[in-house]
């Protein structure tokens, strides 16, 4: 094949790729029921062990897989139900690592007495075209209401996590968000690992030490959180994570680093959506992810 010929085929199959793209948004729920274990057996992980199908019958679990050409990012919303049908439902991510963004609930929030974990959780819907996959929860509690919308763009690794109150308590100012991840490995569970596990995260402008709760200046708009042991440099962990944030969104940010989980808390005014970015880095190793991180151009 001559140079030329070679190039309009490639042009072709560029074009033909771009047709074909798209991002899918797939929803699975867990039943107890034949049905629920061809969901969970079409899933490209497993939250029971290989092969194992073993819902509880008093938890509601659902399982939603964003994908597009080149990412893929599960949510997990479980939690009972209450006799009145209320869902107080829990949101983790169990893909594309089992460690970074904690499985079970990497996401809760508090908006005066009003938890998370208090509020019945709604999947209003789960939308997907060639551009973006777009999945929306409602949260709702006596005087309180928001929307979290989290959406995959095409040919994007990330997953932009949006926060609208829609509703709140009468006399509250403010509301808090915290995310919660174990970076690149559990290393066998909290005294298992003990020995090996070496955290660190870097923010925008600095490392942070291990051990203690950092107060971020308004220039610190995104952490990498990695494990200097678990990396995959060195054949070892699934790879770092990492979130940013607008500093000038947020009445105060801090984050705190421990030997086992690390998480971010962030404080905003009621009238101040959140908007954030998240990436699971599965397969890359510390200094790619920094590298990335490190040349993000942002402006706020």
């Amino acid at each position: 094949m001559s140079t030329a010929a070679k190039t309009v085929f490639l042009a072709l199959l560029v074009s033909v790729s771009s047709l074909l793209a798209e991002v899918t948004v797939n929803r699975y729920d867990l039943t107890d029921d034949e049905a629920g274990r061809s969901s969970y057996m079409s899933l490209p992980f497993r939250i029971w062990g290989s092969r194992k199908y073993r819902p509880d019958p008093a938890q509601r679990i659902s399982i939603i897989l964003l994908s597009n050409s080149c990412s893929s990012y599960a949510l997990q919303l479980s939690g009972k139900e209450t006799p009145d049908g209320r869902w107080l439902a829990a949101l983790g991510m169990p893909y594309p690592s089992q460690a970074n963004w904690y499985p079970q609930s990497f996401f809760t929030f508090q908006c005066g007495s009003v938890e998370s974990a208090q509020c019945q959780v709604e999947i209003m819907d789960c939308q997907s075209d060639k551009e973006k996959g777009v999945v929306r929860l409602r949260y709702r509690n006596d005087d309180f209401a928001a929307k979290v919308e989290i959406t995959l763009l095409e040919n994007d690794n990330k997953l932009l996590f949006a926060m609208h109150l829609e509703a709140v308590p009468p006399g509250i100012e403010n509301y808090r968000l915290d995310f919660l991840c174990y970076p690149s490995s559990y290393g066998g569970g909290f005294e298992a690992g003990k020995e090996l596990r070496d955290r660190e995260v870097k923010t925008s402008v600095r490392t942070l030490p291990c051990g203690k709760t950092s107060i971020l200046e308004k220039e610190e708009y995104w952490l990498c959180f990695y494990d200097k042991y678990y990396d995959l440099a060195l054949n070892r962990g699934e790879g770092p994570c990492a979130i940013l944030f607008n500093p000038r969104q947020v009445q105060c940010a801090e984050a705190r680093i421990t030997n086992y989980a690390c998480s971010l808390r962030l404080n905003l005014p009621v009238s101040q959506p959140a908007f954030l970015m998240l990436w699971d880095f599965n397969g890359w190793s510390n200094r790619s992810a920094l590298d990335y991180m490190q040349a993000l151009k942002i402006s706020h």
